[in-house]
């Protein structure tokens, strides 16, 4: 009888955990309380924009991941993201800060690598865990109506340590991990203008108190060349207007890439905004790709232990993987 896994959370961390389980021959699923798998590896659409707002791009250093990524390559799923990449700074243009890097993104958007990933992988979206409990016949999981889901041999949380410690009882020790990594958040505005801001091409590493990235999503490969932007925030201006009103918070956004440009805009024709929580690792203490309790075969994953990077988050459920028996229970 093959081992029964189960994974809460399917970012890029719970699908290659997933992938790398169910290559060795466990009985794997996946639980996410999202529409659909990715993470913040998406791409949002409506009927005005739609835009990378969340990870914006990847690369592909580790040699695995590269093979991986070389297929995708191939396969017209993910393609090079040429830029230019510069920093930005009340109007001044510097050189990309990591000239050597490659970069990548999905086509025609970011959410084209994570459903790449988990085709034929059992995930149950828009089911919420609240609650995971160790038995004597292995771990018992159960929704937010109450459902149960079990038993199963390992459990893997590809959660942010904040939401992974809340599914734990208080007396489990790996909370105590988890409580040594802060993650801070970031605020995003996706927005489309009636025109160019010129010279605002690529992607930008920007130097200001509000605005940490703007990329022209529009210019990415495979996308429309529309005047489409994202801008995301520095982790103190997420903080600072976490709870206020959005359209105020991404026209100050807006007007703060006025200012690190230093330029007046084009006018906004439409605006998106979002919240992200768990976006960047602020404070690290753990060791590692992962977290792991062998005796309850419990294994925490996720981009926090890994840089925060896509690539990372990969390496970080791949390497969780490896440490769950496959063999005789």
């Amino acid at each position: 009888m093959s081992v029964k896994v189960a994974i809460i959370g399917a970012g890029i961390a719970g699908i290659a955990a997933g992938c790398a389980l169910r290559d060795r021959g466990a009985s794997v699923i996946v639980f996410d309380k999202g529409r659909a798998a990715g993470g913040r590896v998406c791409t949002g659409r409506s009927a005005e924009l739609t835009a990378d707002h969340g990870a914006q791009y990847f690369t592909a250093r580790e040699p695995n991941f590269r093979a991986l990524i070389d297929r995708l390559l191939a396969a017209n799923i993910v393609a090079r993201w040429q830029g230019p990449f510069r920093t930005l700074r009340l109007g001044t243009f510097g050189p990309d800060p990591q000239p050597d890097s490659v970069r990548y993104c999905g086509v025609p958007g970011m959410s084209a690598l994570p459903r790449a990933m988990s085709l034929s992988m059992p995930i149950c979206l828009g089911v919420q865990i609240e609650r995971a409990r160790r038995q004597p016949n292995g771990w018992q999981l159960v929704d937010a109506s109450g459902v149960l889901y079990g038993p199963f041999d390992s459990l893997v949380l590809a959660l942010p340590p904040a939401q992974a410690a809340m599914l734990l009882p208080a007396t489990e020790p790996m909370r105590a991990v988890f409580s040594r990594v802060q993650m801070a958040p970031t605020l995003c505005a996706v927005v489309s203008f009636a025109a160019m801001p010129t010279p605002a091409a690529g992607g930008l590493f920007v130097d200001d108190p509000a605005l940490s990235w703007v990329a022209h999503d529009g210019d990415k490969p495979m996308r429309s060349g529309a005047a489409t932007f994202v801008l995301h925030s520095t982790a103190p201006f997420a903080h600072q207007h976490w709870d206020a009103d959005a359209v105020a918070w991404g026209a100050l956004l807006v007007a703060s890439f006025a200012r690190a440009l230093g330029v007046a805009l084009p006018a906004v024709l439409a605006m998106r905004t979002h919240r992200f929580r768990y976006a960047q690792c602020e404070r690290e203490e753990q060791e590692g790709l992962c977290v792991h309790d062998a005796e309850q075969q419990l294994i925490a994953v996720g981009d926090y232990a890994a840089a925060g990077r896509v690539e990372g988050a990969w390496r970080s459920g791949v390497a969780g993987a490896a440490l769950i028996r496959i063999g005789q229970q």
